[in-house]
């Protein structure tokens, strides 16, 4: 598998998207890439903002357009059923995400555009990113935050960060992040 596939798999997710006019945010490494950070991948993620007749809609439209629903995922994470799908195109694995908190509702309505081999993207912003990882907190979502925060330390609104960290109860971890700067 290349990464021009796995590149015309995301466009053509967000070409969905965009013609369903269903807000999205792309997340996950290509978000990581976006923002600064660097990692291949070879699947795509986007959390969108839609109800149960909108995800069914986007469903028949991916269909129409070579993708396959895994199936054998929805048997595998029966808990995730009303809150994410997963899509195949070609073998590329594309997980579509439901908001989870008011957090993942506000990534959204903050995010930006950003240019991505000649394509504009909704990306989320560096701080809700952070916040992101802070909330899922494997080792990797640790690294990913801190080479952001790091790269965008000059810029990034702490009190932004703090605010959704008390929110959250993730206050420790966005300290432990602050404490890697030294």
């Amino acid at each position: 598998m290349k990464q021009d596939e796995v590149f015309e798999t995301l466009f053509k997710v967000a070409d969905i998207l965009k013609s369903r006019r269903i807000p999205n945010v792309l997340v996950g490494a290509f978000a990581f890439s976006a923002l600064g950070g660097a990692r291949a991948t070879l699947d795509v993620d986007f959390m969108i903002t839609a109800d149960s007749k909108g995800l069914d809609t986007l469903k028949q439209k991916a269909r129409a357009m070579e993708f396959e629903q895994d199936k054998d995922w929805e048997r595998e994470n029966p808990l995730l059923k009303d809150l994410q799908i997963r899509l195949i195109h070609r073998g590329i694995p594309v997980d579509i995400m439901l908001p989870r908190d008011s957090h993942d509702r506000e990534v959204i309505e903050r995010r930006k555009r950003k240019k991505m081999h000649g394509k504009t993207m909704w990306i989320p912003t560096a701080e809700d990113f952070i916040i992101q990882k802070l909330k899922v907190g494997r080792p990797r979502d640790f690294e990913d935050a801190l080479v952001i925060l790091v790269y965008h330390k000059r810029k990034m609104d702490r009190n932004y960060l703090y605010q959704w960290a008390s929110s959250l109860n993730i206050v420790e971890e966005m300290n432990y992040l602050f404490s890697r700067l030294d």
